[in-house]
């Protein structure tokens, strides 16, 4: 005894519309997970910000002298750290700075010991912050803040 779908004994077309269905959903999942795959790559490949780590000094020059000191961490290049104040006009990077003096980034490097200082009126505070700029890149991150 034979059976079949139909009384001509021809196959129905819901093994092919089942079958299109499955590679649909597969190459829909494929894209999902290219796309995703890709997007998730670019997020690693950033540079990300250095860990460092910062104190601040106080001393005496024709008012306050604060002093930024790189205590620990990663070396950083010089010419992507800077200071800035909202208060005072500090411009530059450590490797040229404008408004405020570097020691100990000669070698265009800033590590350890490495220091910013900048000389403010007795009379007023300063609010600091050490910035790390991307090379080639308009990312940036605040490392460091303080108010002196």
């Amino acid at each position: 005894m034979r059976l079949s779908s139909s009384p001509n004994g021809e196959r129905g077309v819901t093994p092919v519309v089942g079958v299109a269905l499955l590679l649909a959903i597969t190459v829909l999942l494929a894209g999902v997970v290219a796309v995703y795959a890709v997007d998730v790559s670019d997020q690693h490949l950033a540079e990300p910000a250095p860990m460092a780590a910062f104190t601040t000094e106080t001393g005496t020059c024709a008012g306050t002298e604060v002093t930024v000191v790189h205590r620990a961490g990663e070396t950083v290049p010089a010419d992507e750290l800077s200071l800035q104040s909202a208060d005072k006009a500090l411009t530059g990077s450590w490797a040229k700075p404008n408004g405020y003096e570097t020691h100990g980034v000669g070698d265009g490097e800033v590590r350890s010991g490495d220091r910013a200082t900048v000389c403010v009126d007795d009379s007023s505070t300063v609010d600091l912050e050490v910035v790390w700029h991307a090379d080639g890149s308009d990312r940036s991150a605040v490392l460091y803040e303080t108010t002196a």
